[in-house]
């Protein structure tokens, strides 16, 4: 059970970061001088580096495990979410939320291959 709890909260911040951008564009915009443009960039760059993620990410949680693989990723999203945090231009901005997109990426995937692995096939619509 610690390991699902462990991957629903990695879910929430998945959720957290997918939309973060909306509620702190009008500060980000000011404090950096970021338009439209580079916060939609930045959002775009967290949802495409998402999804090309899940292909080599199919393939890692096969070969190292749910475990390996999520805590990986994790860390991922922790150094994208620092670099993010103390970043004081687009460029580096945008390499952050590219790194934060990868790293949440295993979320999801990880708590379903989790309970596929570890419930029964009964219980997993359930999940």
């Amino acid at each position: 059970m610690p390991a699902v709890l462990a991957l629903f909260f990695g879910y929430v911040m998945s959720m957290f970061y997918r939309s973060f951008l909306a509620i702190v564009a009008q500060d980000l915009g000011r404090d950096l001088g970021f338009g439209a443009a580079e916060l939609s960039s930045l959002s775009s760059a967290w949802l495409i580096t998402f999804a090309l993620s899940q292909i080599p990410l199919g393939t890692a949680l096969d070969r190292f495990g749910v475990g390996r693989t999520v805590a990986a990723c994790s860390f991922l999203t922790v150094v994208g979410a620092t670099l993010f945090a103390v970043s004081q231009n687009f460029t580096v901005s945008l390499i952050a939320m590219a790194a934060i997109g990868a790293g949440c990426a295993a979320n999801l995937m990880g708590a379903t291959v989790h309970v596929a692995l570890n419930f029964p096939p009964q219980r997993f619509a359930w999940m």
